[in-house]
């Protein structure tokens, strides 16, 4: 009997540890060619983009920084995961879209995955590059 009210117990407390954890959102991108781009929270290093790169971030919003004087903001629900295509480089008009994922995993697999990054943006730490 004790050993099972020990368990419940653990169960317990593991449920509200693991529903106060802070959500994080998942952001895929895809570039054709490989691109780069820097954020609000990240101003000084770029993320680099290519046939697949992760963003994961614990932020509400993303400020894209477009040019020196404008920004473009992305507001997401935390938690969700978006995909996104990008065409286009810095010489040639750029494209980007919001995609489904099966989009987003079809172009993956067409093109050639030969890139993967995962990096994870911290609202208070700044850009950390996870894998490469």
């Amino acid at each position: 009997m004790k050993t099972r009210l020990f368990f419940l117990k653990l169960m317990m407390v593991s449920a509200i540890a693991f529903c106060q954890s802070p959500a994080t959102t998942r952001l895929y991108f895809v570039a054709m060619p490989a691109n780069s781009f820097h954020t609000t929270l990240n101003p000084d290093k770029p993320i680099k983009i290519g046939r697949c790169t992760l963003l994961e971030t614990n932020a509400d919003s993303l400020g894209i920084v477009v040019t020196n004087k404008k920004t473009a903001y992305l507001h997401f629900e935390r938690g969700r995961t978006y995909y996104f295509r990008v065409y286009g480089g810095h010489s040639v008009q750029s494209m980007t879209s919001l995609v489904s994922e099966t989009e987003f995993w079809l172009d993956v697999g067409f093109n050639g995955a030969s890139t993967y990054r995962h990096y994870f943006l911290d609202k208070e730490k700044g850009l950390t590059l996870l894998e490469d």
